[in-house]
């Protein structure tokens, strides 16, 4: 999970937001807003960064409970994934990934790599905080599962996960102990390309340079 850079609302979508607003039994399932929605996700749900999501979904940060000012506020619609937004439900009080500097209050973690083993997930707060644990609580569940049924969405997600990782680590791997400049100049060129808001889990990529000193003052991650 990291932080969103949403757009502010066009006239266009206020005035399709507003039209809906006033009808009836209105939705926001309406292509100028998916379109928007989705873009400034870069394709990805904003809570487990999976990107390229089949059954993405609009969702609510603020449960709407049929309140119609929440429901057509266009600053409380995010793009999110069927897994995460079934799990996420009504729930409230979690980081706002348009406002708060959610790097630096939680840790991302991906604890196995192995190939023959069962990725495994944690992350961790960093601020003793209300918000930060109940987020934490909420993305522990959405790369462990709760249930029968969404612990296999669950471990689809940390397989796609490792995968990503996997694929970032051999950069660095490269970096780190090639001799050849213009292989560790193509590696670290990767490296940055890879870490961008538009790539898939960019919050556990940063991670790992966060926790590499050479590599966090290489990269200027910080």
């Amino acid at each position: 999970m990291i932080q969103i850079k949403k757009t502010p609302a066009t006239p266009e979508i206020i005035a399709v937001l507003e039209k809906q607003k006033r009808l009836k039994v209105g939705n926001c399932k309406q292509e100028i807003i998916l379109n928007q929605l989705v873009e400034d996700a870069h394709e990805k749900c904003y809570l487990c960064e999976n990107k390229g999501l089949v059954g993405g979904e609009i969702e609510h940060f603020i449960p709407h409970k049929e309140d119609k000012e929440l429901k057509f506020d266009w600053m409380n619609l995010l793009w999110a994934c069927k897994h995460c937004n079934t799990l996420k439900g009504t729930m409230i009080n979690l980081l706002n990934p348009l406002n708060d500097d959610i790097e630096n209050m939680i840790d991302h973690h991906l604890t196995s790599l192995a190939k023959d083993n069962n990725p495994k997930v944690e992350i961790k707060a960093l601020v003793n905080d209300e918000k930060v644990l109940i987020t934490v609580d909420l993305l522990n569940k959405i790369y462990t599962g709760t249930t029968f049924s969404n612990k296999f969405s669950a471990k689809t997600l940390r397989d796609l996960l490792m995968l990503e990782v996997g694929y970032f680590t051999s950069y660095i791997n490269k970096f780190e102990t090639s001799s050849n400049e213009q292989v560790k100049d193509a590696a670290a060129k990767m490296i940055v390309q890879m870490l961008q808001d538009d790539t898939p889990f960019a919050g556990f990529k940063r991670q790992i340079i966060k926790d590499r000193p050479r590599l966090r003052e290489k990269f200027f991650y910080n």
